[in-house]
C-alpha cells in the first residue's frame, strides 16, 4: 500500500494544485554515464597504443610524439557532440593486450582470463605481413 496515496486530500490541498507540489522532481535530469571496456589485441609495432590513445583524441591531428606505453588508456567521450542516437558521457577503457606468444598459457594475466567481459575485442594485424592475421586468429581461437 502506498503511504502517499491520498496525501493531498489528507492535507486539504485543493485538487488543482496537486501537480505543483514538487515541480523540481519532474524537471531534474541526470546525465547518463556509460562504461565500456575494450581489448586491443595484436603484435608489436602494429599500432595498438596509437589506436588506444586515439579513442580519447579523435579530433586531433597526427601524433608527432611517441605514445607512452601503458597497461590501459581511458577516454572520456561526450556523446552530446556526436551524431549518434544518445546523450551523456561514455567512459571507455582500452586495454592493450601483448602479442599472443608473450602470454603464459598456464597462468595468463587477469585481464586476459576475463576476456569475455570486454564489450569489444579489436584484433590488429600487419598489412605488410599477411601471416600475422592467421597467427593471431589461430592463437586466440584455439
Amino acid at each position: 500500500m502506498n503511504p502517499y496515496r491520498g496525501y493531498a486530500q489528507r492535507q486539504n490541498i485543493p485538487r488543482q494544485n496537486v501537480r505543483l507540489l514538487n515541480p523540481e522532481i519532474r524537471t531534474k535530469t541526470r546525465r547518463r554515464e556509460r562504461r565500456a571496456s575494450i581489448a586491443i589485441i595484436g603484435y608489436s609495432r602494429a599500432g595498438k597504443k596509437t589506436l588506444a590513445y586515439r579513442f580519447g583524441a579523435m579530433n586531433e591531428g597526427p601524433f608527432e610524439e611517441e605514445i607512452a606505453s601503458q597497461y590501459d588508456y581511458v577516454a572520456n567521450i561526450n556523446l552530446d557532440t556526436r551524431e549518434i542516437n544518445g546523450t551523456g558521457d561514455l567512459i571507455m577503457r582500452s586495454y592493450v593486450v601483448p602479442p599472443p606468444e608473450d602470454l603464459p598459457r598456464e597462468f595468463p594475466p587477469r585481464y586476459f582470463r576475463a576476456i569475455h567481459h570486454f564489450a569489444v575485442l579489436v584484433f590488429i594485424c600487419s598489412v605488410v605481413d599477411k601471416s600475422s592475421f592467421v597467427d593471431i586468429v589461430m592463437k586466440f581461437t584455439t
